[in-house]
Parts: C-alpha cells; structure tokens; sequence
C-alpha cells in the first residue's frame, strides 16, 4: 500500500499494488474489498498478511455464472480445459485456461462452479502447463 502512514483505503477506490502487473490497480469488485479488508487487518495489527489471492471476480450474465480467476489480458495461449464452448460447442460448462510463458496465469469459466474453484491455487502457484492439463484430465 502507498500513501500516509496510518491511512487506509479499499474496494473500488483503492489502487493496491499489483506485483503481476508491475503497477497500482484498482480491482471493482466485493470479493477484492474482502482480501483487502484483512490485509489492511493485519497492517494495523503489525501481523503477517496471509499469502496473496490470485484476483477472483463473478458475474450471472443471461442465467450463466462467468468466474474469471487471475490475470487473462497477457497470455500467450488459451486452453480449453472442460467443456467445448472454445470449439463452437455448447458455452455452458466450459472451462477455459490461459498461460503466460507456460505458466497458469488465469482461469475463466461459463455456467462450471463446481469446477473452476480447483484451479484457483493452480493459479497462484503459477502451474506448469502439464500439470494444469493432468489435473483436468485432457
């Protein structure tokens, strides 16, 4: 965080540090204010923040739920890790993942829940391309 000591700021205001960007970013989202709220906890308390998130954001467009986790914009590849909505197939229940120099860099899905939470600490460990694709079974 930037700015007077014993001032803080969060949710759509704030622009927090982003190391993945290089850069202050401001993330419009409830579920970003929650991940900031105790790390900004934590630096009043003079205690150690729990380890970074990657970004996570929602949204029920049409009656499908879009999760996106993670950073998209500067990947270098895009894989369809379930579904066939990346093939002209039906959106819904896919699952898409997208690499940076080999790295899991972020993760959206359309109308899949139930599977895109288990790519979230693949994210935030920057995984491998072989083993995101081991544990989705492609």
């Amino acid at each position: 965080m930037a700015g007077a000591d014993g001032v803080w700021a969060l949710g759509d205001a704030a622009a927090w540090w982003d190391p993945a960007l290089g850069e202050h970013h401001r993330s419009e989202h409830w579920t970003t204010t929650i991940t900031q709220a105790a790390q900004v906890a934590c630096d009043i308390l003079g205690t150690e923040p729990p380890p970074a998130m990657p970004p996570y954001v929602w949204s029920d467009q049409f009656g499908l739920k879009i999760q996106t986790i993670g950073r998209t914009g500067a990947a270098d590849e895009t894989v369809a890790l379930h579904g066939a909505g990346l093939d002209g197939g039906a959106v819904k229940g896919t699952v898409a993942g997208y690499f940076t120099g080999g790295a899991l860099t972020g993760v959206v899905s359309f109308g899949a829940p139930a599977l895109v939470m288990r790519y979230r600490p693949l994210v935030a460990s920057g995984a491998d391309r072989r083993t995101v694709l081991e544990r989705a079974g492609t």
